[in-house]
């Protein structure tokens, strides 16, 4: 098995995972990895992320977005696919063995800093008001989420979950963004997807095992 390491700061890579420009035959070509500046990325979702740990038994990976790592002020990359922000990838079917959240960025087209019902709306100052657009992030559960009627939903960023957690700034949201989040792969489960069928955890003992079903 070929062991390669994009930097000092980064789990080693093997199997499934390779790096672009990894000879044929290293690795799978749907767990591909770029090495820039000595920082491992994954692109996904799409959008590019560092790769700050790679868990072979837990099948995780610890990912954070390249802008909120680097500190810029934007939107996360991609496009939301559906209203809770779910966004599917073949690739990464696998189980993470914990609670996961995240922050809903929301643009409105007036201030609600200051509506009881916009209390766990946290100001983003940096995307400065355009065409009397305001942007706020939100971190609440799905059952808390209170839609406001002069907003909508534009981009959604996984982060871990903490329930207890308050955002009475954007810098504190920052904080969690830049902390990462994680994701969880399986190539059964990729061969299952790509197969039309769903997948689920056969065994929990380490490394996790999947199996597919059909229904």
């Amino acid at each position: 098995m070929r062991r390669v390491q994009c930097s000092f700061t980064t789990s080693t890579i093997i199997f499934p995972f390779r790096l672009k420009g990894d000879p044929s035959g290293c690795g799978d070509p749907d767990y591909e990895f770029s090495c820039v500046n000595g920082k491992t990325i994954l692109e996904i979702f799409p959008g590019k992320y560092y790769v700050h740990n790679i868990s072979y038994d837990d099948q995780n990976l610890r990912l954070v977005d390249v802008n909120f790592a680097n500190g810029s002020c934007s939107l996360p990359p991609g496009s939301v696919k559906t209203a809770d922000g779910k966004v599917m990838d073949f690739r990464f079917q696998g189980a993470v063995i914990y609670y996961a959240s995240r922050f809903r960025f929301i643009k409105c087209s007036k201030n609600i800093s200051s509506l009881p019902t916009a209390a766990n709306y946290t100001r983003v100052p940096c995307l400065a008001a355009t065409n009397g657009s305001y942007f706020y992030a939100v971190y609440v559960p799905e059952y808390y989420y209170l839609p406001q009627p002069s907003c909508s939903l534009v981009a959604v960023a996984p982060v871990d979950y903490h329930p207890d957690m308050k955002f009475t700034s954007y810098e504190a949201v920052m904080k969690l963004l830049q902390a990462g989040f994680d994701i969880g792969w399986s190539v059964k489960c990729r061969d299952c997807s790509l197969a039309g069928k769903g997948c689920a955890v056969s065994s929990w003992v380490k490394p996790l095992t999947y199996e597919c079903y059909t229904g």
